[in-house]
């Protein structure tokens, strides 16, 4: 048991590490969250709307305890979306990526929304089901937000769920939302 905890938490940090780079590297503009934003509909455009205002002082406002509660509600919508969306119409996701969007799958690396589209519309089932354990969330760079979910999936009606871990980096779109810069994906084999 110990072993396999510590294979998915070698998996996770690597997951979280390589999110962190990207978003030194890729999300360099300043967008900090303000107070007493609420996250709008993000539906339409597949795009989360509803991306705070800039404010003057260039940062997050973090002072100890945890991150804005803005951080936590546009996750969790992200999450909920996300995930029900893979389990019913995997095509409807095409719109959370964008050409400069990045999925790495089992290792495997996909650049742009038609890429990684293609690969999570062709992958080898008919149906998926996910199960969400936990779902952290974090304030990182330039206004976007790390996302880390552990969870269980099963395809095809399988008996035997299979646990993943999954990371994204959400990135602000100009003037309002989000999309998916960052996006890396595995199972669990323990």
């Amino acid at each position: 048991a110990k072993a396999r905890t510590m294979n998915a938490w070698n998996v996770a940090v690597v997951a979280v590490l390589s999110l962190m780079l990207a978003a030194e590297a890729g999300c360099a503009g300043v967008l900090p969250l303000s107070a007493g934003h609420r996250l709008g509909s993000h539906l339409g455009q597949g795009q989360f709307s509803g991306l705070p205002a800039p404010v003057s002082s260039g940062h997050l406002g973090l002072r100890g305890g945890s991150a804005p509660a803005d951080v936590q509600d546009v996750g969790k919508q992200f999450v909920g979306y996300y995930y029900q969306t893979f389990d019913s119409n995997r095509a409807g996701l095409a719109p959370l990526y964008q050409e400069v969007s990045c999925l790495t799958f089992e290792g495997e690396q996909f650049m742009g929304q038609n890429a990684i589209s293609q690969k999570l519309t062709g992958l080898p089932f008919q149906t998926v089901s996910h199960e969400v354990l936990t779902a952290d969330y974090q304030p990182s760079p330039g206004g976007c937000i790390l996302v880390m979910v552990t969870g269980k999936l099963k395809v095809d009606g399988g008996d035997n769920p299979m646990a993943f871990t999954q990371a994204f980096l959400l990135a602000p779109l100009q003037p309002q939302g989000f999309f998916v810069q960052n996006d890396v994906f595995r199972l669990c084999t323990f």
